[in-house]
């Protein structure tokens, strides 16, 4: 069956930090290829944020306070290279990175049902009523009355936004 509705779905994955660069590994390789053995995350991500480790509260601008020769970008994630740090001790910060996925997702409107229930009653009342002849004799006879009483009930459902079971990822090729 096709999908007749379509819609774009989008989450913030975990911060991701797999290497605490040393005196004997200074680089710090937050790289998509690096982190998919350990990690679960889209293939092609849409945002991606960096940050040091443990400062990823403090929403203050990476390019504020990243070393010179980190790059951070959507389309390979993070590489701090220590050979272009200066300094006595050219060692990476412990970086960690986050990155936004998104998706196509088939889902089912909302739609809202009107049910009518109309309830029809008939209630036959039956009241004597009493007639005097000239004779000294009185006759009773009775009359029937009826009447009918319509009420309608609207009762309204909605069915909830199920997701169908076509999930498709949404890719963008860089040039």
């Amino acid at each position: 069956t096709p999908c007749e509705h379509v819609e774009k779905m989008c989450e913030w994955k975990e911060w991701m930090n797999k290497e605490y660069p040393n005196p004997n590994n200074p680089n710090q390789n937050e790289t998509y290829a690096n982190l998919r053995d350990t990690y679960d995350f889209c293939e092609t991500p849409m945002e991606i944020d960096c940050s040091i480790s443990g400062m990823d509260t403090l929403e203050i601008p990476f390019e504020s306070f990243a070393q010179e020769g980190v790059t951070c970008d959507i389309d390979n994630g993070l590489y701090c290279d220590a050979s272009q740090l200066s300094g006595f001790f050219p060692v990476c910060y412990d970086y960690e990175i986050r990155v936004k996925c998104c998706w196509e997702e088939c889902v089912t409107p909302t739609v809202p049902t009107t049910t009518e229930i109309t309830t029809i009653s008939t209630t036959t009342t039956t009241t004597p009523t009493t007639a005097e002849t000239t004779t000294v004799y009185t006759t009773t006879q009775p009359t029937t009355t009826e009447t009918t009483t319509v009420s309608t009930t609207t009762l309204s459902t909605t069915t909830a936004t199920t997701p169908c079971e076509h999930v498709q990822e949404m890719c963008e090729w860089k040039e």
